[in-house]
């Protein structure tokens, strides 16, 4: 079965940009207000009332952390697509898309080896297929950052300010 890939890359119309921006903009929210919760009960409620201080644990901060980068993430994203000037520079940057996909891709890695070391067998099938689908989704994105690398490198090489463009 061959798959058609060209409508991939066509470019989405304005409605969909805004409607997939509003989209990225609430998970950003929503996991921007589970970050400012966790932050509560972990700093402030927990050791006033259980005189429980678990802020400066690694996994307390592992977890604020991938909030916080889940939460930045998707605002970058909702941001560019509701400004609508993401035409000129493309949505995300070709190393940001790259560190992205590596933080999702490299998150369901070490929950698959977690659920491994720890023998939870039962599971093991549902991180598989996550791990599987992130790592599908970070070479499908390092394939379009390096396509649009090829694509800005070429397009400042032939642009307006190159002479040697114009003259052939």
């Amino acid at each position: 079965m061959r798959l058609n890939t060209e409508g991939l890359l066509k470019e989405a119309g304005r409605t969909q940009q805004l409607v997939t921006g509003w989209v990225c903009a609430f998970i950003s929210a929503v996991f921007a207000l589970l970050f400012l919760w966790l932050l509560y009960l972990v700093a402030w409620r927990n050791p006033t009332e259980y005189d429980m201080h678990q802020i400066g644990e690694p996994s307390t901060l592992a977890i604020l952390t991938v909030l916080l980068v889940i939460a930045g993430g998707f605002g970058l994203v909702g941001l560019r697509l509701i400004s609508g000037r993401r035409a000129q520079r493309g949505l995300l940057s070709p190393l940001a898309l790259r560190v992205w996909v590596s933080f999702f891709a490299m998150g369901t890695v070490a929950v698959l080896i977690h659920a491994i070391l720890t023998g939870q067998w039962l599971t093991l099938p549902h991180f598989w297929a996550l791990t599987t689908g992130a790592c599908s989704m970070a070479v499908a994105a390092f394939a379009l950052a390096r396509t649009r690398q090829r694509s800005r490198s070429t397009s400042q090489q032939d642009g307006p300010g190159n002479s040697h463009g114009a003259d052939q």
